[in-house]
């Protein structure tokens, strides 16, 4: 698709729709392994849990290989500089397979002290080891796709690489039962099982990706490359990459952070915590598919120096983040302690889920629009200020706020939290793009 011709606000939902549908998979793909592998026993579910710091840091370093591709590759595109594009998606796909086999290499060989860092005890340190002795290998399907869907969403077509998430997400719900607790000749695994659902789900998404890349785009680049060129299109991917994957990792580690403040104000307000947590990663699925297309438009456009298209882009992402909030902040006021039972009974759990919708979601618009801003400034090759963007919300701005909110008004203090540093960072991040956006004008 050519992002520097179409209309913007059409192609920003032609392509936010698609999205929205591919990050609803990677959540239920996540739900399903932990329905499934809870099933088998409680022991199991733990050890898996034990395994998510890792998975997640491991997969933020493959995600950070993917932004950088994907805005390397719409910005040569945007240059309508086709060879330099196959260059740099083999040379992407490349690197993330190096890369994995040094972190493969790494993984195996430090999992007993890393796992025993993070918690595990002699009971579940076997369970572990059967998961993670399979996934860790498996990390090749894991970066492989990333970095492929990445290329695939560069070039505007978010619909593709989302039926490729989906496909995933459905082979790995369809295998996790027959793996984990058998089915006829095939017999049960258990947390074994788990593991070997996820790695054949993800080696079709690694099959359907390339052949996309190959048949359909021609993209790849099967010349062995020199080695001045490999080395400039790696030092790309790392001057983007790295400083990406840093912000993916402060996120979720912010967020650990503030469940361990939470969990020091009991059961119910834990529990709580975690149920609006899971309602509001639904709740945000268009906001995030809204950014995540912001990243080929932008690239393209600013690969053809387009920069009234760049700020067409960005006020309709804005406008449409804004709205879904306001959408959202009504229907989960009104109607979200309704689903609250649906994961706990507990009155009280229930109660401060209803406080919390009554808060937070009409923060969402501005999260998204601080999440547009990340999106934009990596896809113009300007991962730095994305980054220190997600700093600024989540370390200088929300843990603060949590541990003073929580200290002084317990729950309540803590919802607001949220919603202050979303208002906040959104804000900052909105002005934030536009003058980077202007000084470009400018120049």
């Amino acid at each position: 698709m050519k992002l520097t011709k179409t209309p913007v606000f059409k192609t920003l939902l032609m392509m936010a729709l698609p999205m929205s549908w591919g990050i609803f998979s990677v959540i239920g793909f996540n739900l399903a392994d932990t329905y499934f592998i809870g099933n088998i026993g409680k022991t199991e579910l733990a050890a898996i849990s034990l395994t998510f710091p890792v998975v997640t840091f491991f997969a933020s370093m493959a995600l950070g290989v993917a932004t950088a591709g994907s805005s390397i590759i719409s910005r040569a595109l945007g240059r309508k500089d086709y060879e330099l594009v196959r260059r740099l998606t083999s040379d992407t796909l490349i690197f993330a397979l190096l890369l994995v086999v040094i972190f493969v290499f790494i993984g195996l060989c430090t999992m007993e002290p890393v796992f025993r860092l993070l918690g595990a005890d002699d009971k579940l340190m076997p369970i572990i080891k059967d998961y993670m002795s399979i996934w860790y290998p498996g990390m090749v399907f894991v970066a492989l796709p990333m970095a492929g869907n990445g290329a695939i969403r560069a070039q505007g077509d978010t619909k593709t690489a989302s039926i490729i998430m989906m496909v995933a997400a459905i082979t790995n719900v369809i295998l996790d039962p027959i793996l984990i607790f058998g089915l006829g000749p095939i017999p049960s695994m258990g947390i074994k099982g788990a593991a070997w659902a996820t790695v054949i789900a993800r080696a079709f998404t690694m099959i359907a990706s390339i052949g996309v890349l190959h048949f359909k785009y021609r993209m790849l680049d099967f010349r062995f490359p020199k080695a001045s060129e490999a080395i400039s299109s790696w030092k790309k991917i790392l001057f983007i990459g790295i400083p990406a994957a840093g912000a993916n990792i402060i996120t979720p580690l912010a967020l650990s952070l503030s469940t361990a403040i939470v969990a020091r104000m009991g059961q119910e307000s834990i529990a709580a915590f975690g149920v609006v947590s899971r309602i509001e990663s639904f709740a945000l699925i268009f906001i995030l598919a809204v950014s995540s297309s912001m990243g080929p438009i932008v690239g393209q456009n600013f690969g053809a120096q387009k920069i009234d298209r760049i700020k067409k882009a960005l006020n309709s992402s804005i406008m449409i983040a804004l709205v879904w909030s306001a959408f959202m902040a009504f229907a989960l006021s009104n109607f979200g302690s309704y689903l609250m039972p649906l994961f706990n009974e507990d009155p009280e759990v229930v109660s401060l889920g209803a406080l919390y919708f009554q808060i937070v979601p009409i923060s969402f618009g501005f999260l998204g629009m601080r999440l547009i801003a990340c999106s934009s400034f990596n896809a113009m090759g300007k991962p730095f200020s994305s980054t220190l963007l997600v700093i600024f919300n989540m370390v200088v701005l929300y843990l603060p706020l949590v541990f003073l909110g929580s200290k002084f008004y317990g729950m309540k203090g803590v919802f607001y939290a949220g919603a202050v540093s979303n208002l906040i960072a959104g804000i900052f991040g909105f002005y934030f793009i536009r003058s980077a956006i202007r000084l470009h004008d400018v120049s």
